[in-house]
């Protein structure tokens, strides 16, 4: 096996790898943003135990304000939550972290549907664009917008929905004189939205080092290429 053959390896580990770690947090993203457990609250009154879970698509919905999920808060767009905070803001703000959800979904499988691509089709056009280099920036950019997503809903359930106190506190502060005990915390989804951030993280990481091999196999065989064409017209 040749010494370019051997260089050419590294680039498609790099790249296999990468579109595991993709997939995987594809897969991971779509079932967060689609289940109910985002947040869950357990409640029990004599002896009776009521459990909750919320999605991050259950609070907010609809773009009419005053049909927002009651789950939050009932009301007009222009009723005060707390502060000057309204309940047209709080439903812009969910908007905002649920388009991120969103538009990372996008981008993830856009970064897995690519990289097969441009191996089966090489062309001129994906040549151009680099063996790896669009899958980093899309992946990269997924994880930009999956970061977003889970740091954002947890500063709006920890601080900002209540103007600095923490959403489940203000449930329990509610519910503590009719509930025996009540809890109330992050669920599972909200785990996998950070576990898929990290893998996307990583998946940048892999597309950016097969590309960089890649480049780097690609200008070793052209210096050899034009070495060995130079001793040929020497001999000649």
């Amino acid at each position: 096996m040749s010494t370019v053959q051997l260089n050419a390896l590294p680039p498609v580990w790099f790249h296999n790898g990468a579109m595991v770690l993709s997939s995987v947090s594809l897969i991971l993203i779509a079932v967060a943003t689609g289940t109910t457990s985002w947040v869950e609250m357990k409640a029990s009154y004599h002896h009776n135990t009521a459990t909750e879970g919320v999605g991050l698509f259950q609070f907010c919905l609809f773009t009419d304000v005053e049909t927002c999920d009651s789950v939050i808060v009932d009301g007009g767009g222009n009723q005060v939550v707390c502060g000057t905070r309204t309940i047209s803001q709080v439903n812009s703000m969910l908007r905002s972290i649920q388009a991120c959800a969103v538009i990372s979904t996008l981008l993830a499988g856009a970064a897995v549907f690519f990289c097969p691509f441009r191996m089966l089709f090489q062309s001129r056009i994906t040549l151009i664009l680099g063996a790896g280099l669009v899958e980093t920036f899309l992946s990269g950019a997924a994880s930009v917008f999956a970061l977003l997503t889970w740091a954002l809903f947890a500063y709006f359930m920890r601080s900002w929905y209540v103007c600095g106190t923490s959403y489940c506190d203000e449930l329990q502060r509610e519910l503590s004189s009719h509930v025996d005990t009540f809890q109330c915390g992050f669920d599972y989804s909200f785990i996998l939205c950070i576990i898929a951030w990290l893998l996307l993280a990583l998946s940048s990481g892999a597309f950016f080092a097969g590309f960089f091999f890649h480049q780097r196999a690609a200008t070793r065989a052209a210096e050899e290429a034009r070495h060995r064409n130079y001793s040929e017209l020497i001999q000649e």
